[in-house]
């Protein structure tokens, strides 16, 4: 028995099914053996089988995928945080460097006693601290503290630091007298 489907182009009914044989309507007289032939191509028959078969494969690519994914994004998250606490303890092992070289100033000041036998004696002018603000500098720190840029040297001097020594925050600077 002859299955019996509608006409696509003009919409008559019961012909015989032209997606597993060649028809011509005899309605309108259409060929319809493309549909046949395209579904030949196409392999509609068999397409339940593959189509479940690559259901599952792209279903598996896809968890496996977003899977990956995730930990791409995990690892990254691990890396940003890890580089922030670097940058963090490197900030701080140079702010503890510093003060162990201050540190290692005064000792050194200290093991070098002055010569109180007489002529050499210098009598050194009474010094303040200054704690180092954010965007000092030694020529800002000479003008506001000492009234003159031109004074920055003696701060260097004083200090046993030079010219390209940076500043940051919180260092203290022994600055002459005015």
């Amino acid at each position: 028995m002859r299955e019996s489907t509608k006409c696509p182009i003009c919409g008559k009914e019961g012909i015989p099914n032209f997606r597993k044989e060649d028809v011509v309507c005899p309605c309108c007289n259409s060929d319809l053996t493309v549909y046949h032939k395209i579904d030949g191509l196409i392999g509609t028959e068999n397409t339940n089988n593959k189509t479940k078969k690559y259901k599952g494969l792209i279903f598996f690519l896809g968890i496996l995928s977003i899977f990956v994914i995730g930990i791409c994004i995990w690892f990254f998250i691990l890396m940003a945080n890890n580089s922030y606490k670097v940058l963090a303890l490197e900030k701080e092992v140079k702010c503890l460097s510093d003060s162990i070289n201050s540190l290692h100033q005064k000792i050194v000041q200290q093991d070098n006693p002055i010569d109180t036998t007489g002529e050499d004696i210098i009598d050194y002018a009474p010094e303040e601290l200054y704690i180092v603000k954010r965007g000092d500098s030694f020529c800002k720190i000479s003008k506001n503290i000492l009234g003159s840029e031109s004074r920055y040297r003696e701060i260097i001097n004083l200090n046993n630091l030079n010219v390209s020594t940076i500043l940051h925050e919180g260092d203290t600077l022994k600055i002459p007298a005015k």
